[in-house]
């Protein structure tokens, strides 16, 4: 007598480690075109595939499809919720590459980012200005001119015996670049740089302790120590007050500041008074 053994096939689902992770919360932050740099957002998925070892960015104006071993470095910020990504180029060289994640997926994002990637991904520990009142800067009435430069863009260096500060002034939306009142940043007794929503400036300082204030109606300051060779980047955040746009100041990192000075426009500005 024959035994007829029957067996149910067996479908063996994959790992829930290896599914492809999909975040819909982000947005792609870009400059417009070759001719025109200033940074625009536009909604974009991300998703991170473990089992195909990539990192896609789905996006109509700037898409990402790239290897995990391409990705060579990943900067949390989360301040501003940016996640600054620097991804090797075929051909050679880097494509740097920023994303601003919603705040409900933040915490997602950053902890899936670090399982992927590991030692390749910083955290910046944002720092951000206190309030100060604007009768205690010593330059207050000081007078000054903007000229945007829209067309020449000179980079700042690094000198060996001096401070380097950048200030960039985050327009509320791109279309305001160059415009708008101005923006002060204080070294402790003088305005060191002036800006417009949309443009940058930048000073070189002896090594010391600052009192670093960004001051439009309103001011906001923080204090530090500057030290000879090094670079420092500041954004000027700028909002509605109750006459005229107010001011807030943070300090990011080197790569996050030099990503959003590619979307800015020289500020050459001269004091009057």
């Amino acid at each position: 007598m024959r035994l007829h053994l029957w067996f149910a096939p067996v479908v063996l689902a994959a790992p829930l480690c290896c599914q492809p992770v999909v975040f819909q919360d982000v947005q792609a932050r870009y400059n417009r075109s070759a001719k025109d740099r200033r940074l625009v957002e536009t909604s974009a998925v991300l998703t991170l595939d473990d089992s195909a070892g990539k990192l896609i960015v789905k996006s109509a104006q700037q898409p990402l499809d790239i290897k995990y071993e391409d990705v060579q470095e990943v900067i949390l910020d989360q301040r501003y919720s940016w996640c600054y990504l620097e991804c090797r180029r075929p051909e050679g060289g880097v494509r740097p590459y920023m994303l601003r994640i919603g705040e409900d997926t933040w915490d997602k994002v950053a902890a899936k980012m670090k399982e992927a990637f590991g030692g390749r991904v910083s955290v910046y520990q944002t720092r951000r200005g206190e309030k100060i009142e604007t009768a205690k800067l010593k330059d207050i009435d000081s007078s000054h001119s903007v000229t945007v430069d829209r067309t020449n863009r000179p980079m700042p260096e690094v000198k060996p015996d001096k401070a380097l500060v950048v200030s960039i002034c985050l327009p509320v939306a791109a279309r305001y670049a160059g415009k708008g009142n101005q923006v002060k940043l204080h070294a402790n007794d003088q305005v060191i740089a002036v800006n417009k929503m949309g443009t940058y400036s930048f000073a070189h300082l002896d090594p010391g302790e600052y009192l670093m204030v960004s001051q439009t109606e309103n001011a906001d300051s923080m204090k530090l120590q500057l030290e000879a060779g090094k670079e420092y980047y500041f954004l000027q955040d700028v909002y509605m007050g109750a006459w005229k746009s107010r001011t807030g100041l943070s300090m990011h990192a080197r790569k996050i500041g030099l990503y959003e000075l590619t979307g800015a426009y020289y500020s050459n500005w001269k004091r009057n008074k």
